[in-house]
């Protein structure tokens, strides 16, 4: 509400301070001539100035969509708008799933996260598992259970609840899957670039498209250095003992889930 008429409602306030300002800058400036030609100048550059920032964010908010990996700027919720979709009854990016559909038909699971749901990849046909299900054919469906930001535990929770018996799963692995087992086992995740603490600069961030990729191609430019800290704590993810355990323990319980499904099982890394 607030986002979609504010370079309009910016327009307005600006053409409409214009002839105040004006009328201001002479009465100001009616017995030095001197200054009143500087005065109105800078006026003039200052309005094609905001002229100009208010095009460019009309731009940006109409015309600027991308996927972010981390899906906070606003051009990235403006991808996922567009193009996150279909999102069928269990609530992931796949086409609905009727089961007399699956009748006589093999089936097979794509588990994942963000990468095996597609993240990044407009179209749903050209992710690995619309893919695969294009080459295997009428006999079978394949059906995608992921959903980006899910780790081993998540994962463990959506196969326990999947109401479709699979023939063959297919498990697509990250190393950031065991983040959380780190983190229950005393690891600390390093500090993730996030919004301005005060509710002005949230406020700005989160409705000004301009401001909005400003603010995250800085902090993206800032964060290279948390982004190597990252890779070190997942690096320490499988290192440190405890942490390795625990990880170790969540997929031992996810592949028992698998086998209880099913006797084939297939699984790859998804490297960085």
């Amino acid at each position: 509400m607030l986002s979609a008429p504010a370079p309009v409602l910016g327009a307005v306030l600006v053409t409409a301070s214009v002839p105040v300002a004006l009328a201001a800058l002479r009465r100001i400036c009616a017995r030095h001539a001197r200054l009143q030609r500087i005065a109105m100048r800078a006026f003039v550059c200052a309005v094609a100035i905001a002229y100009a920032l208010l095009g460019v964010e009309t731009a940006l908010r109409w015309l600027f969509v991308e996927s972010n990996g981390a899906g906070v700027t606003l051009a990235s919720q403006r991808w996922l708008d567009m193009y996150w979709k279909p999102i069928n009854s269990l609530g992931f990016r796949d086409h609905e799933v009727l089961a007399n559909e699956l009748a006589g038909k093999r089936v097979v699971w794509v588990v994942g996260d963000s990468y095996a749901a597609g993240w990044g990849i407009e179209r749903i046909e050209n992710r690995f598992s619309d893919r695969l299900a294009s080459a295997l054919g009428d006999d079978w469906r394949v059906l995608t259970i992921a959903k980006p930001g899910w780790d081993t535990r998540r994962q463990i929770e959506a196969v326990a609840k999947f109401p479709h018996r699979p023939d063959v799963i297919v498990h697509a692995y990250c190393l950031n899957d065991a983040e959380r087992a780190a983190e229950a086992a005393g690891l600390r995740m390093p500090h993730v670039p996030t919004v301005p603490a005060s509710s002005l600069g949230r406020l700005v961030v989160q409705h000004s498209h301009l401001v909005n990729l400003l603010y995250w191609r800085w902090r993206n430019f800032e964060g290279r250095q948390t982004a190597e800290h990252y890779w070190d704590f997942i690096a320490h993810c499988y290192a440190d003992g405890p942490a390795w355990n625990a990880h170790a323990a969540d997929l031992k319980s996810l592949l028992d889930l698998y086998r209880a499904r099913t006797g084939h099982v297939i699984a790859f890394v998804i490297p960085n």
